[in-house]
């Protein structure tokens, strides 16, 4: 069971990689790619694929109209990573945990250091320079 959630984790997080990798960036910075391509990539996972795009939405990581997402219907719907890539991989490779996107309010802890680190107590991590993450839970 522990190893089937370690899993997902790394398949969303492998579908936000596809995200960067394959989309495009819009006009204010965020990482998108339409469904079509992402369908696309994922073909051969199709099964799997709609679990793990809710799943990434269920983690405020990607974002789209809608509740769900069919192929044929919904070629052009655009897919928007909620943080950066960057971020969520970063978060993963330390923690294996997906990055916490929490809305409401959180308590801000600064931290300006050449050497990064997560915490798991930590519920939210925002990278504000390639030498300084902001932390709050």
């Amino acid at each position: 069971m522990a190893r089937d959630a370690l899993n997902m984790r790394q398949e969303v997080v492998s579908l936000c990689a596809q995200v960067e990798r394959y989309g495009n960036r819009s006009s204010d910075g965020t990482e998108q790619i339409t469904f079509g391509e992402l369908f696309k990539i994922n073909e051969l996972i199709s099964s799997r694929f709609a679990c793990i795009l809710e799943s990434s939405r269920k983690y405020r990581l990607m974002d789209f109209p809608g509740t769900s997402l069919c192929k044929d219907k919904d070629e052009n719907v655009i897919i928007s990573l909620s943080r950066k890539n960057r971020e969520i991989q970063e978060y993963f490779r330390h923690t294996k945990n997906l990055l916490p996107n929490y809305p409401e309010g959180n308590l801000w802890i600064d931290i300006d250091c050449d050497a990064k680190a997560h915490y798991d107590w930590v519920t939210h991590v925002r990278e504000t320079s390639p030498s300084k993450n902001e932390y709050y839970n």
